[in-house]
């Protein structure tokens, strides 16, 4: 997986686990669950179709669909938790 925050030289604590995917084969789309590496308590959700899982081939889940860039995109994808 990659973020759009480079990857420390020195790694620290952040609390944050590992993302998971898994795919779905009755419509044939990866599903990745993740938690953003910005510091706030969230779920996001981000698809692709392709079984690489190429950088650029992931859309985030914004506002009732798959629509928001893999990299780059705002963080409003991200479901806040209290």
């Amino acid at each position: 997986m990659k973020h759009e925050l480079d990857k420390p030289a020195t790694p620290g604590w952040s609390g944050l686990g590992d993302g998971a995917v898994i795919y779905n084969h009755l419509n044939n789309k990866y599903y990745c669950y993740y938690t953003p590496a910005t510091g706030v308590t969230s779920i996001c959700m981000a698809a692709s179709s392709d079984p690489n899982g190429y950088v650029g081939s992931w859309k985030k889940w914004y506002n009732g669909s798959f629509s928001e860039p893999g990299l780059g995109a705002s963080k409003r994808h991200c479901r806040h938790s209290l």
